[in-house]
């Protein structure tokens, strides 16, 4: 039970940072969830589907830890993620968080 909820937490903490991710095609993703029969099952079944390296700076940033069952972690900035990836700056990071932000949203769009 307690690992739903923690799912269902991770998918919202996405979901949230997602619009902030895309900008201009924002309201288009928006659109799409709405549509959408089980957005949950589908952004964790799209952040499955990142890569390592991606999964641990978005559970990260967004603060769960997916290795864990989606259990609350505590929430790192862009500084401490880039010192954890040995990345050369904290915009690396960003970057990192963006690009996996956006892959998760074109697998749900993709999905409907």
């Amino acid at each position: 039970m307690e690992n739903s909820i923690n799912k269902i937490r991770a998918a919202h903490l996405i979901l949230s940072a997602i619009p902030k991710a895309l900008t201009a095609n924002a309201s288009a993703f928006m659109e799409c969830c709405d549509r959408h029969d089980n957005l949950t099952a589908a952004v964790i079944a799209a952040f499955a589907d990142l890569d390592y390296r991606e999964q641990r700076v978005i559970g990260m940033r967004l603060g769960f830890d997916a290795r864990a069952g989606f259990a609350p972690a505590p929430v790192c900035r862009y500084r401490e993620i880039a010192t954890a990836f040995e990345l050369t700056c904290d915009a690396t990071a960003s970057k990192i968080f963006r690009r996996a932000c956006r892959k998760i949203a074109a697998s749900i769009m993709g999905a409907v």
